[in-house]
C-alpha cells in the first residue's frame, strides 16, 4: 500500500496486523530471490517501486537505524522469551541491512542509483557496530547474531575469524542446544559449514542434547513442525502449526553448502559448485533444476563428478581442482 507495508498473513482472515521486519521484508526477499534463482528480471520492475516503499517504512520506524520492534527470530527451542535467543532488535535491524544490500543489486540491474542503498547499508552496519559490537569479545553476544553479521560482512572485515571462532566457543558453553529458530538457522548453520565447522551444525540440528529436528523426528514428525517440542507442549494456546515450512528456511545450504551449488549470475547463467566437506556426509548428491537446465553436483568421499547444462558457464573448487568451463560432464579430485 501507499505506506510501504502490508498485512502481517495473506490471504487469510488473520491479519495479525502489519508487516514485522522478519515478515514484511518478503516486499523485497521475494522478487529479489525471483530474480537471481530465475533470471526474472521482469519481477522486479514489476515491484521495485514496493521494494522502494519497504525501506523507506523500515528507516522511519527505526531511531539512528536501530529497529525495536518486530517478533524476531521465531520458535528456537529455547522459547521466544529464551535469554540465548537473538534480540528483535538486532534482527529487525541486521534485516534492514540485508534488504540494503539487496535494494543496492537490484537498483543497478534496473539502471536506478544502487549508491544510494549502498550508502544506507553502511550506515546502518556502523550503527549496528556501534550499539551491538563488542570489539574484545569479537562477538555481538548472541550465535544467531554472530553468523548474520558474518554473513553480511557486517563484522568488521579483519574481525571475521575471530568471530567464527568466538562463536563456536559459545555453541560449547551452550552445550550444542540449538538456541536459533525460524531466522537465526538460515545464517548459523551455512556459516559453520562454509568454516569447516560442520559437525558443530549437525549436533547442533540433530545431537538431540535439547529440543531440535532430531527429537522432533524421534516424536514421529512426517513434517515440519513451527515447535520443534511441539509433542511435549501440544498448542499450549499459540496456535502453532504441525505442518510449518516456513522452518526450512536454513535447507537450501543443502544446495549451496553440502552440495556447493551457487549462483554467480542470475538464473544461474554461471555459477559455482563448491562442496563444503568437513562435517559433511562422506557423499553428497544434489540435482537442481534450473531455468538454464539440471546441474548436478555428485561428491563420493574425495571424487565430485558436475553436470554442467548448455549455454552456462560454472567454476569448479575441490580438492586440488579448480577450473572454469562450459557444459558438459566434469570429474574433479
Amino acid at each position: 500500500d501507499v505506506y510501504g507495508d502490508w498485512t502481517m498473513i495473506a490471504p487469510g482472515k488473520r491479519t495479525c496486523g502489519f508487516g514485522t521486519p522478519l515478515w514484511g521484508c518478503a516486499q523485497v526477499v521475494i522478487p529479489y530471490k525471483l530474480w537471481k534463482l530465475c533470471g526474472d528480471e521482469a519481477v522486479l520492475a514489476e515491484n521495485y517501486g514496493y521494494m522502494c516503499d519497504w525501506i523507506e517504512h523500515e528507516i522511519k520506524r527505526s531511531d539512528d537505524l536501530i529497529i525495536k520492534e518486530g517478533l524476531g527470530d521465531w520458535c528456537p527451542p529455547i522459547g521466544n522469551d529464551g535469554k540465548r535467543r537473538i534480540p528483535v532488535e538486532h534482527s529487525s535491524t541486521f534485516m534492514l541491512a540485508e534488504t540494503a544490500l539487496m535494494m543496492g543489486e537490484v537498483s543497478r540491474a534496473l539502471g536506478h542509483d544502487g549508491d544510494k542503498y549502498d550508502r544506507l547499508f553502511e550506515r546502518v552496519k556502523d550503527s549496528i557496530n556501534r550499539h551491538f559490537y563488542d570489539r574484545e569479545k569479537h562477538s555481538y553476544g548472541y550465535q544467531a547474531s554472530n553468523a548474520v553479521a558474518w554473513q553480511l560482512h557486517v563484522v568488521p572485515e579483519e574481525d571475521r575469524e575471530a568471530l567464527v571462532r568466538a562463536t563456536h566457543d559459545m555453541i560449547v558453553d551452550d552445550k550444542f542446544v540449538m538456541t536459533t529458530g525460524i531466522y537465526g538457522n538460515k545464517y548459523l548453520i551455512p556459516m559453520l559449514f562454509e568454516n569447516g565447522l560442520g559437525e558443530d551444525a549437525m549436533r547442533i540440528m540433530f545431537g538431540r542434547t535439547f529440543y531440535d529436528f532430531g527429537t522432533m523426528m524421534d516424536d514421529g514428525a512426517t513434517s515440519l513442525w513451527e515447535c520443534l517440542e511441539m509433542k511435549l507442549v501440544g498448542m499450549k494456546g499459540l496456535v502453532p502449526s504441525f505442518n510449518h515450512p516456513m522452518h526450512s528456511g536454513f535447507a537450501y545450504m543443502y544446495y549451496a553448502q553440502l552440495a556447493g551449488i551457487k549462483p554467480t549470475k542470475p538464473g544461474f547463467a554461471e555459477f559455482e559448485v563448491r562442496p563444503c566437506v568437513k562435517g559433511a556426509p562422506d557423499k553428497v548428491s544434489a540435482k537442481l533444476l534450473t531455468v538454464n537446465g539440471l546441474i548436478v553436483s555428485d561428491r563420493n568421499g574425495d571424487t565430485l563428478r558436475v553436470t554442467v547444462p548448455a549455454n552456462t558457464r560454472c567454476r569448479i573448487v575441490f580438492g586440488s581442482t579448480d577450473i572454469t568451463v562450459g557444459s558438459g560432464e566434469y570429474e574433479g579430485r
